[in-house]
């Protein structure tokens, strides 16, 4: 009998070059269906699980014991979900990058801890700090399905001695020049938010010829026309010419330095004539009919910082506004500016490079499931290389149910089945959402044939005596950084 996508997959991770092979698939199978668990060692009571609850931190264990050994695991997985994906080199793959966090606040025992970051803070005078560790994440947007489905190429924990930014600029590097996945000549587009709109993400990712950025910059950021004939003074020749501020209108703002008030005047990037304009119809899901206007100014630039040459990067800005159609007032109240950088940032039409960028967020979602659901902040451990390893099980989680999207049969409870998107789910034969299929995988994956998962019989270990001294944890201090982020002013 024919296997189905998701049982191959199951099987192909078996087949994977690491210690505890078949513990780590039972894992990633538990992990991707069982809804019961609140936390990791909850995973062991899913009928898919066939392990003892210690054989997880040996799954886990199993996927590397070094840096080098999990990034090989980690790369045989993208390669195996690549496969899952229907593209040819002239298509454009569409990459989402982004950072967030995993708070471990109590955990002392774990080396490298950061302040990081706190979304949604309760209290008004409490800072919105936390300590834990940063993560790093590189998707790639599925199409046709973009507006469901986000999967996980790439996912590391940031270290204390690098920034996002400079974490994101490996990764995309490690995607590009990797064999197995063959993407040096593929089309690519990478969509980022404003805090990788300078020159420290710009410029190392530049050199590879096939990637396009598309870059939101921070409202009000100066940016510069190339001067097209420089006049000979005897020094350096002149590369900057007119500055513009990424404004809705021009303005004059004062600043005060050192107890000094001055004033500078910003001319508005509205006050140059624009490359392209065009407008689209659209409407939101609740029917609500809009009207968006997009301009787009060709080949400015940004200034170099801190040894990144910005001076032959030229790239395109495309601004872009929100109109309710009836009302003829702002959906929102300022211009959003995307900018797109790359050798190849001419191939992007503006049309294009709106709608392309407006799947950024799809990335957002993926990262609040794998947190609600696939327990990505919820692994406790004192081994940092097991934290890192525990990345790699929800990147492959998210593979998996990827794979069964298409195959599992969707059930909702009594008191879901009057949404509109589960009447959908259940009525026609669609792609389910990632929520949708991970309660329906579990009876899905209880179909496969559970022998090549079962572990082998052997004898118990006779385990530790008792009396043994242990010796107890090293507690660490928490990592403040010195050096401060890239500024993308």
């Amino acid at each position: 009998m024919k296997k189905t996508t998701s049982e191959q997959f199951c099987h192909d991770l078996l087949k994977l070059d690491i210690k505890y092979a078949k513990a780590f698939t039972n894992l990633v199978m538990a992990l991707s269906s069982y809804d019961s668990a609140r936390s990791v060692v909850e995973l062991s009571e899913s009928p898919l699980f066939h392990h003892q609850y210690s054989s997880i931190r040996d799954a886990i264990h199993g996927i590397g014991q070094s840096e080098e050994e999990q990034s090989q695991t980690m790369q045989a997985i993208r390669s195996l979900g690549l496969s899952l994906l229907s593209y040819t080199k002239e298509e454009w793959l569409i990459l989402q990058t982004d950072a967030s966090s995993a708070l471990k606040a109590y955990s002392e025992c774990l080396e490298d801890r950061q302040y990081v970051k706190i979304s949604n803070n309760v209290i008004r005078t409490n800072k919105p700090i936390s300590i834990g560790y940063p993560i790093s994440l590189v998707n790639v947007s599925i199409p046709p399905l973009a507006n469901k489905w986000n999967a996980c190429l790439s996912i590391e924990r940031i270290s204390s001695t690098q920034s996002a930014v400079d974490c994101a600029v490996a990764q995309v590097k490690e995607l590009i020049n990797e064999e197995a996945l063959n993407l040096s000549e593929q089309a690519i587009i990478n969509t980022l938010d404003t805090g990788y709109g300078c020159p420290n993400y710009i410029c190392p990712t530049y050199e590879h010829e096939n990637l396009v950025n598309l870059v939101r910059f921070r409202y009000g950021k100066k940016i510069w026309l190339p001067i097209k004939e420089s006049t000979a003074t005897g020094g350096a020749p002149a590369i900057y010419g007119e500055k513009y501020y990424l404004t809705d209108f021009s303005q004059t703002k004062t600043y005060h330095k050192k107890g000094v008030a001055y004033e500078v005047y910003q001319r508005s990037i509205f006050d140059l004539a624009h490359d392209d304009y065009i407008e689209l119809e659209g409407q939101t899901s609740k029917g609500r009919k809009l009207i968006i206007v997009i301009w787009r100014w060709n080949n400015v630039l940004i200034r170099t910082k801190e040894g990144h040459n910005m001076k032959d990067k030229s790239f395109d800005v495309v601004g872009s506004k929100v109109v309710d159609a009836d009302t003829g007032e702002l959906v929102f109240n300022k211009t959003m500016f995307t900018t797109i950088h790359g050798e190849r940032k001419d191939e992007i039409g503006t049309q294009q490079a709106f709608e392309t960028y407006r799947h950024r967020y799809d990335i957002e979602p993926c990262i609040k499931f794998c947190k609600q659901k696939l327990l990505l902040d919820k692994f406790q451990t004192p081994d940092k290389q097991h934290f890192d390893n525990w990345l790699v099980v929800v990147m492959t989680s998210l593979w998996l149910l990827f794979s069964a999207s298409s195959e599992a049969d969707y059930r909702p409870k009594k008191w879901q089945q009057y949404k509109e998107v589960n009447k959908k789910a259940v009525e026609q034969d669609t792609i389910l959402t990632p929520s949708q299929t991970r309660q329906a995988a579990q009876d899905l994956f209880l179909t496969f044939d559970k022998q090549p998962f079962v572990p082998a019989k052997c004898k118990k270990g006779v385990g530790r005596e008792k009396g043994t001294p242990v010796n107890q944890r090293t507690r660490h201090k928490v990592v403040k950084k010195a050096r401060l982020k890239p500024n993308s002013g």
